[in-house]
């Protein structure tokens, strides 16, 4: 083999093992690259996830701060409205009672709350406060002596109130009362039925 030939075989195998060398670099480079680039996916996808998971919960935090808020209102509105339509009913109500106070009936009833107090009576010593206007019908009545008849100096619309000394007991039969016990525990129950008209 002359020089040449030996140069061009020499040059040839350099440059094959160069190539060679080259591409296992190459090869290796991009099993690297592939590598690192799947270790930057895999944290972006899961610092994404992170973040979109943070993202979320703080969005369901303010939604949530939101509705709390947004139904605080709506109730503080709903019990506003609820207690004007409720004093509006009672105001109604309150009218309606003093008229009835006017009435035959309402002597019958007044008769009927004095029969019950002296049944409760048996005897003992009773006063019962009943109002101005009813003092005179009252004491027009066939009542035991242990029944002591006052006026009231108190306008409690109508009915009476009864004072066992003896027993330390009062007995409030008087519209107020009743009127004001039954305002105090009144309360609206809304069904699917209900129908709410503007």
């Amino acid at each position: 083999m002359t020089v040449k030939e030996k140069q061009e075989y020499f040059y040839q195998m350099a440059i094959e093992s160069a190539t060679a060398q080259n591409v296992s670099m190459v090869k290796e480079y991009e099993e690297q690259l592939a590598k690192e680039s799947k270790e930057l996916e895999e944290q972006l996808n899961e610092s994404y996830t992170r973040k979109l998971k943070a993202t979320k919960e703080n969005l369901l935090r303010e939604n949530n701060s939101k509705v709390s808020f947004k139904t605080l209102e709506l109730r503080h509105e709903y019990n506003e409205q609820n207690d004007q339509l409720k004093d509006d009913l009672f105001e109604q109500v309150k009218a309606q009672v003093k008229a009835f106070c006017k009435t035959d009936t309402y002597q019958q009833k007044l008769l009927n709350q004095i029969k019950a107090i002296v049944d409760d009576a048996k005897g003992l010593k009773c006063n019962v406060k009943v109002m101005p206007q009813d003092y005179e019908f009252v004491m027009a009545q066939n009542l035991p002596v242990n029944i002591n008849v006052i006026k009231s100096d108190k306008d409690f619309w109508g009915g009476c109130k009864a004072f066992f000394e003896e027993k330390k007991m009062v007995i409030d039969h008087t519209f107020e009362y009743e009127f004001e016990e039954c305002k105090q525990n009144f309360q609206f129950h809304l069904t699917k039925e209900t129908e709410v008209r503007a």
